[in-house]
């Protein structure tokens, strides 16, 4: 988008304060685009692209995220967002260290997924604009890229850098809604040391309410991008995430941490300067919705460019380089 067409609304003070603004890096957007404004639950969806990653890539490489080289849940196929622990069980399995917290003393203890219920917000939106409480306590608020650096504390993809892993009342200005095209964003920095990536997803749908609570599978494509000046194209490195199951309109607060270590690809996280996430559906086929009254399966699509009667959706929450270093 120029910026001949750029459309600047002034925001209500409370959400400009906990966004620092409803903006792109170097896009405006209308102060109800993206968070449920629309008359559908098609106008929701984010499908933004930085244009230097449409164009053709130079190097290509892909990773296939096998289940013993991520984390993707709790463990239980059957209940991913496991019961409170919301996706965190198989990050503390697989790599106890990455939740340890260094204390004062010398000694360190781990952090929590969610903390004596301070991830609620007991008297409404805002409670916790504030969350400093919470940094050495949790994981999300202890890890968020906003901590690491400022600069992610910039735009409307700081919903994705602020800690926020749960709706917590704040809905749509928790999450990205994105169908299968997904996103594409540069950083406003440059990577230059990170030990893994994890982000916070769950699965969104516009069958009706708890009636259509289930499982679905769906294969996520992580894409990173460097930039060699050599070449003038950005490298693309993309790493495929198959069958990961995520519940879908279960709940809201039932989202599941998801990611993988870098070294176990042998690959050098150093140089990043953006990141893209696309996804196909695996399996919804337990889909269901009241059609003249009856209840019956239906078919999603995650294809919103396409009239479809359903859809589902992977809702993104949050996105970390947990303890990284940025140039």
């Amino acid at each position: 988008m120029k910026k001949s067409k750029k459309i600047l609304l002034i925001l209500v003070p409370f959400f400009a304060m906990s966004l620092v603004s409803c903006a792109d890096t170097d896009e405006l957007y209308r102060g109800d685009q993206y968070i449920g404004g629309g008359d559908s639950f098609a106008d929701n969806r984010y499908n933004v692209w930085s244009s230097p990653l449409i164009d053709d890539a130079g190097f290509l490489t892909t990773y296939d995220v096998t289940a013993d080289k991520r984390f993707s849940g709790s463990g239980d196929d059957a209940h991913p967002s496991g019961y409170g622990m919301n996706g965190y069980g198989d990050l503390v399995s697989k790599h106890p260290e990455a939740v340890e917290y260094p204390s004062d003393d010398g000694t360190s203890s781990p952090l929590q997924w969610l903390y004596n219920g301070m991830d609620k917000e007991p008297s409404g939106i805002g409670q916790w604009v504030d969350n400093t409480p919470l940094v050495g306590k949790v994981y999300g608020q202890t890890k968020k890229m906003s901590l690491i650096d400022s600069s992610f504390s910039k735009g409307i993809l700081s919903k994705l850098y602020n800690g926020q892993i749960r709706c917590d009342a704040w809905s749509s200005y928790a999450y990205l809604q994105l169908d299968q095209h997904g996103y594409g964003a540069l950083f406003p920095k440059e990577l230059s040391q990170a030990d893994y990536f994890a982000m916070v997803v769950r699965g969104g749908s516009n069958t009706e309410g708890t009636i259509g609570g289930r499982l679905s599978t769906f294969d996520i494509q992580v894409s990173f991008y460097k930039f060699p000046y050599a070449t003038q194209k950005y490298d693309k490195y993309t790493f495929n995430l198959s069958q990961i199951k995520l519940e879908t309109n279960v709940s809201a607060e039932n989202t599941s941490l998801v990611g993988f270590y870098f070294d176990d690809f042998d690959f050098d996280p150093e140089g990043i300067v953006g990141m893209s996430i696309t996804y196909s559906i695996n399996d919804d086929s337990d889909a269901k919705a009241y059609i003249d009254g009856v209840l019956q399966p239906v078919i999603t699509s995650s294809d919103m460019d396409t009239a479809s009667d359903y859809y589902l959706c992977l809702m993104l929450y949050e996105v970390f380089f947990p303890d990284s270093t940025w140039n």
